[in-house]
């Protein structure tokens, strides 16, 4: 396991307080499920749990830093910082008892994202990185799939509305396999652990794009972004996933 630095380890201890929680949450899901009853106002009320655990634990660590959150922006008086953070990045996963979730932090440091880290509790799964350090995970380093033909490619489509259908037919007549997780930080998190060879995002949510950047970065990959639309993946299939992503 890489060495932590004290900014990383301020950032993995902040999720790894909230795991237990999620994770007791997250059993009480599944049995709410099966009955059919309150699970939404259930899973609703563990992430606000959960973002004022994260809130706590980051502002004793870093005093001053600002926020970015779904709930929105708050700035601090340490203005060149501010943590992005998804207190239960892939929800609705969540909430219907779907392990494909995380907790997400990104520091913004003078509007560059320089560090992030991804906690499944379920699975235990942490990701981290650093600018400059490398991205990491329980069993090394992180490295983007090294697949260079688009045919076999296995493509995470994620963001707030899918692809358009022509974009969708175009992947599929080159025989790219496409996946519809529901969790944008967390198909970041495995594009940049070469688990998928790429993601494409339409309209994202800028805490999975912030999670994005701090991996796919140190993952030796490429986040493009043009518009709306952005594609994470290795040097090798940027340009022919450009051409269809951005096709008219």
């Amino acid at each position: 396991m890489a060495q932590r630095s004290a900014l990383l380890h301020v950032m993995c201890a902040a999720a790894e307080k909230v795991a237990p929680q999620l994770r007791r949450d997250f059993g009480e899901i599944e049995l709410l499920q099966s009955a059919q009853a309150g699970a939404g106002e259930f899973a609703a009320n563990a992430w606000q749990r959960t973002a004022e655990v994260l809130h706590e634990e980051l502002t004793i660590a870093r005093q001053g830093y600002g926020f970015i959150t779904p709930h929105g922006e708050s700035i601090g008086n340490d203005k060149t910082h501010s943590w992005v953070i998804d207190p239960i990045a892939g929800f609705t996963n969540f909430a219907h008892a779907i392990p494909h979730f995380g907790v997400a932090i990104a520091l913004r440091r003078e509007g560059e994202i320089v560090a992030g880290a991804l906690y499944n509790p379920v699975s235990d799964d942490l990701l981290h990185s650093e600018k400059g350090l490398g991205a990491f995970y329980g069993r090394g380093r992180l490295r983007v799939s090294s697949r260079s033909n688009m045919a076999g490619a296995l493509v995470g489509c994620v963001g707030k509305i899918l692809p358009p259908q022509h974009i969708l037919d175009a992947l599929r007549e080159q025989d790219v396999q496409i996946r519809f997780n529901g969790g944008g930080a967390a198909d970041f998190g495995h594009a940049a652990s070469g688990r998928l060879d790429a993601v494409i995002a339409v309209a994202p949510h800028v805490w999975d794009v912030a999670i994005g950047h701090a991996f796919m970065n140190e993952a030796g990959g490429i986040m493009q972004i043009k518009g709306d639309l952005v594609i994470a993946s290795n040097e090798h299939l940027q340009e022919p996933l450009s051409a269809i992503v951005h096709s008219t």
